[in-house]
């Protein structure tokens, strides 16, 4: 018979060994993990940067526009009025985030600036690529970093000035300090000996920690992550800087637009520090764990051994005396057998029984607790009706739904009628009557009044019917709730959806006629009175004013019909809404605007009919938008594809338009989003394209006509289950 002592030594040696194990392998594992999240945030970090980016410029770009496209500076620049021009670019330069700013004509002679520039007027800027790109492409142009007057890095910003017919006849120029955006690049440094810099197109630092490395534009192209972002590559690396002569984890990411690269980088042993802490601590706890575990075996050894023995004996002494309760039976050959039959004898059974009833006890008073804190916080009542003698007995929360403390009264079916509004009684007793006359349960909202003569709204539930050995019924069984707030809350909900129906109706009705009637007035005007140009624009501007309102008062009405859906389904055939909207727009347009239709297969969808509306505001966009090109070319194809294991028609709607740059792609279809355009237009066109096309169960997407150019034009594409799926 093998000894309990070398049977608790196996056990002991059976636990410590998985202990073992496991610790390696989660050391491991953790040691991966932690260094894996280390270059994720690294990378993440340099991508939020990377992001930042093209935005802060392009905020600047985007202002230096709104003063190139006013008309009184297209007026000077056409009348060579320099005077006005340096007012224009002294109120330009008076941004702190622009640091000077001139003007050049068409062929790059400056014609104005602000100090320390202005020692650049009468000199040519036209080897300049912000000027000579700008006065090529009619399009605005963001430089490379290049040293100012004081040799900080600076950003030329070139912007076209274009007079009406779009042609341009200036340049305006403004230069960007890099000193505030590094502020807050250099702001998002989260660890110390965190290093983040950015480098130009040719590798040197325009942002860095270290100041003196930004006014000297140190190059830094010999660092293998800077080598590494110039080629256009995001990542993580482990490299030597032989600049800065030291080690470094550096995280790189490009930022495309500009041909710049963000690299945020840490010395090795201080990014890695969290890895050895860790592995410290797992090899710290698995230490302890074991030693533990030893100390266990020997306790459980030399512990249980001994008073074995002498628990066997008391066993056996426990009908002649009370001190065997001191001591617990054994029924093993051994002792742990001898506890093990003592266990299944009549002490085990007895205490069992006792602890068993303990806990029932115990959690039947939890669960009543539960149930009454429940009901009180949900405002629910549960209650029981003797319907043949009349008793009703209910939870503490029904007493409190009528407004009493619980005990305060004896309830009845007679009391509980009476606290019933008087309107609402009929409700109450036809529920209970229906109830016991058929059998069949079920609920009504009614109202009651409590003594303080507050009216409550409360919703009651006969969920369960209990009948006599005559089948009667005996027993009704069901649950109140106080739905007072819920009530509340549907009265305001419908309050607030019957006003929102009547500011449509008054938008769509009564301000779209008094639209229509000054847009008629406007018309005749324009078309009897003997008015100049310059009278005619000042009546056209309204006149386009009011027809944009129409149009938006009509999207709000389509988008009202479409989300409430009391248009009608059916099949239509995608070629006849096409052709119709394509002769539509050739009948109303100039011969300035061809429209060309190719469709490649049939194919039918389920819609209704503002389908037409999707194709009209796609193909009138691009029209409205091209910027005066001339002539706008729109080619419609319509074929089918899968997707998915679906059957889908696609129209795809090109344009030789300015094209939609890619940041602005996926904002395009929602509300109030515009393209950067001269177009006006309040943003809810493409919106409700969008919302149509998901109704139809289909999706909407711009792209780029020629891939990876959006300065040759966009491609909207539709696609839309085939009615057979």
């Amino acid at each position: 018979m093998a000894s309990i002592k070398v049977k608790v030594i196996v056990l002991v040696l059976l636990m410590i060994l998985p202990i073992i194990l496991i610790g390696a392998a989660g050391t491991l594992y953790f040691q991966y993990t932690i260094r894996q999240t280390i270059w994720d945030d690294n990378l993440a970090q340099a991508k939020a940067i990377s992001a930042m980016t093209p935005e802060y410029m392009g905020a600047s770009q985007l202002y230096l526009t709104s003063i190139a496209d006013r008309p009184l500076v297209v007026r000077a620049m056409e009348n060579g009025d320099t005077a006005f021009l340096t007012s224009m670019a002294a109120y330009a330069n008076s941004t702190e985030r622009i640091n000077s700013v001139y003007f050049t004509d068409k062929n790059g002679t400056v014609l104005a600036a602000t100090a320390p520039l202005s020692g650049l007027i009468g000199t040519s800027a036209v080897d300049r690529p912000y000027v000579n790109n700008v006065t090529m492409t009619g399009m605005p142009y963001i430089g490379d970093t290049e040293p100012g007057i004081d040799r900080t890095p600076v950003v030329a910003i070139g912007v076209p000035v274009k007079n009406n017919n779009g042609t341009v006849i200036g340049v305006m120029v403004g230069t960007i300090d890099l000193d505030d955006y590094a502020k807050t690049v250099l702001g998002t440094q989260v660890k110390n000996q965190q290093y983040i810099y950015l480098v130009n197109r040719t590798g040197h630092i325009i942002v860095h920690n270290n100041p003196q490395y930004v006014l000297e534009m140190r190059d830094y192209t010999s660092v293998p992550a800077v080598q590494r972002v110039l080629n256009g590559e995001t990542g993580v690396m482990e490299n030597h800087n032989p600049v800065e002569n030291d080690d470094r984890l550096a995280a790189y990411t490009p930022i495309k637009t500009l041909g710049w690269g963000v690299i945020v980088a840490i010395p090795v042993n201080v990014a890695y520090e969290p890895v050895r802490n860790a592995t410290t601590w797992m090899v710290a706890i698995v230490a302890t764990t074991v030693i533990l575990s030893m100390i266990l075996g020997l306790y459980v050894g030399n512990g249980i051994t001994s008073p074995i023995t002498k628990l066997s004996t008391a066993v056996k002494m426990a009908g002649e005396s009370e001190n065997y309760r001191h001591m617990l039976p054994l029924g093993r050959d051994d002792e742990i057998g001898e506890l093990a039959r003592s266990f299944s004898g009549m002490m085990d059974i007895i205490k069992k029984d006792i602890e068993e009833l303990k806990r029932t006890g115990d959690a039947l008073r939890k669960g009543q607790h539960i149930l009454t804190k429940s009901q009180e916080v949900a405002h629910v009542g549960n209650w029981a009706w003797n319907v043949q003698t009349g008793e009703l007995t209910g939870s503490p929360e029904c007493d409190r739904i009528f407004g009493y403390e619980p005990g305060q009264v004896r309830p009845s079916h007679n009391w509980a009628i009476s606290r019933v509004h008087p309107d609402d009684r009929k409700i109450m007793e036809g529920l209970m009557e229906t109830a016991i006359r058929t059998g069949k349960r079920g609920g009504a909202d009614y109202r009651i009044v409590r003594p303080d003569g507050t009216i409550r709204y409360v919703n009651t539930i006969v969920d369960k019917i209990v009948h006599d050995k005559a089948g009667k019924v005996k027993w009704l069984y069901g649950i109140s709730q106080d739905i007072t707030e819920r009530k509340q809350a549907e009265e305001s909900m419908k309050e607030a959806k019957q006003r929102a129906e009547l500011y449509l109706d008054l938008m769509g009705h009564d301000i779209n006629n008094i639209n229509q009637v000054a847009m008629g007035y406007l018309e005749l005007a324009n078309d009897r009175l003997p008015l100049s140009e310059e009278e005619k624009e000042l009546i056209s501007t309204p006149l386009d004013a009011l027809k944009s309102s129409a149009r938006l008062i009509e999207n709000v009405r389509k988008l009202q019909r479409s989300k409430e859906g009391d248009l009608k389904t059916e099949v239509i055939d995608m070629g006849d809404v096409l052709s119709d909207v394509r002769d539509d727009y050739l009948r109303t347009s100039s011969d300035s605007i061809v429209i060309r239709y190719e469709k490649k297969e049939s194919c039918h969808v389920l819609a209704n009919s503002l389908i037409r509306d999707v194709f009209g505001n796609l193909i009138g966009n691009a029209i409205k938008h091209s910027e005066g090109r001339k002539p706008v070319e729109i080619d419609i194809r319509q074929d089918t594809m899968v997707e998915n294991g679906k059957d889908y028609c696609r129209v795809a709607i090109e344009d030789n338009g300015p094209g939609i740059p890619d940041q602005l792609k996926q904002k395009l279809f929602h509300r109030f989003q515009r393209g950067d355009t001269h177009a006006h237009g309040k943003g809810l066109g493409l919106y409700l394209v969008r919302t149509l096309v998901e109704d139809y169960h289909g999706r909407a997407w711009v792209e780029d006509r020629v891939p990876g150019d959006h300065t040759k034009g966009s491609r909207f594409v539709v696609i839309l289950p085939l009615a057979g799926n």
